[in-house]
Formats: structure tokens, C-alpha cells, sequence
């Protein structure tokens, strides 16, 4: 049986959500003749921005063309601007996307949700999952308090950064 292959719209995927999740520094992945490396370092602490590389050409299959260099990690914005501009009221802490995917309310279809609109919270509550390339990212809501809101709807694709839920933390 013969192994997929790997596409330049499937590296281009990886590369995209390496980019959006912020916490990732070093990712590099190796798939049959094909080697991708990407290296993310903080401008402020002194270190190069990211960069991506792949295996010279001449080593990789020739049904899969070599991978472009990724665009430097964006800058970062100030959190009180992305609060405003998400709308979310002052005094609530938001729970954003860590990364591209798909917004899970609960752990299967037909299950409960993590959360409801009231319900009280840990910081080690579960309050969603999002699933990226068939790998499910449990989402912890960070804070106690109480859900406000709910602002994405289940099943729906969600951006890095996008607003999934407002919590009103505990005083």
C-alpha cells in the first residue's frame, strides 16, 4: 500500500496553523521524503522571527513542490485594542481561539456541553474543544466566574483570536 502523498496545499495548512498558534516556537515534521522545519523567535527578546524551510529540491519527491519561506510572526497587538474591538464589556475576560480550527460546545455529538450561558466555572474547567486536522485541543476557560456569553455557535470554524466566550470572573 502505497503512503499519501503530501501536497503543497497540505504544507501550506500545517504552516498556517503553526503560524496562529502562538505558544508553538520550534515545529519541524518530517512525512516520507518530505522535511518541514519552522522556527519562531520573539523579536523583543532578541531572536530572529520565524522562519520556515524544507528539504533542498533535489531530495524531495518530485510530485511535491519545495515549501516557501512562511511569512514572519505578526505583530503583537495590545489586548485592551482586541478586547474593544471584540466588544467584550469591561471587567469580562474573554476566551479566545489559541488557534484556526473548529468550535466543539461538548466532547461528542448529542453529548452536553462544556458550558451553558450561567454556569459557573474553574480555572480548569473545560469550556470547549477545537479541532484542527482530525487533533481535538481542549480549551479551559483560565479564570472562575460565570459564562456570559457564548459567541460561536457549535461546529463552526473559528480564526486565531476570535472571541468564543465572555466569562465575568468571580470578585
Amino acid at each position: 500500500m502505497s503512503e499519501p502523498k503530501l501536497t503543497q496545499k497540505d504544507v501550506q495548512e500545517i504552516l498556517d496553523l503553526v503560524e496562529s498558534a502562538a505558544h508553538v516556537v520550534d515545529f519541524s515534521l518530517k512525512y516520507g521524503d518530505v522535511e518541514v522545519r519552522v522556527s519562531r523567535r520573539d523579536p523583543a527578546e532578541g531572536m530572529q522571527p520565524a522562519a520556515a524551510s524544507a528539504v533542498p529540491a533535489s531530495t524531495v519527491r518530485p510530485d511535491v513542490p519545495a515549501v516557501p519561506d512562511a511569512p514572519a510572526a505578526p505583530a503583537k497587538t495590545a489586548t485592551t485594542g482586541a478586547a474593544k474591538a471584540a466588544g467584550v464589556p469591561p471587567g469580562m475576560v474573554a476566551i479566545k481561539a489559541p488557534m484556526v480550527g473548529t468550535f466543539y460546545r461538548a466532547s461528542a455529538p448529542g453529548a452536553a456541553p462544556f458550558v451553558e450561558v450561567g454556569q459557573k466555572v474553574t480555572p480548569d474547567s473545560v469550556v470547549c474543544i477545537i479541532e484542527v486536522m482530525k487533533l481535538m485541543s481542549s480549551i479551559s476557560a483560565g479564570v472562575a466566574g460565570s459564562v456570559k456569553e457564548i459567541r460561536v455557535a457549535d461546529s463552526e470554524p473559528v480564526q486565531f483570536g476570535q472571541v468564543l466566550i465572555v466569562i465575568e470572573p468571580d470578585a
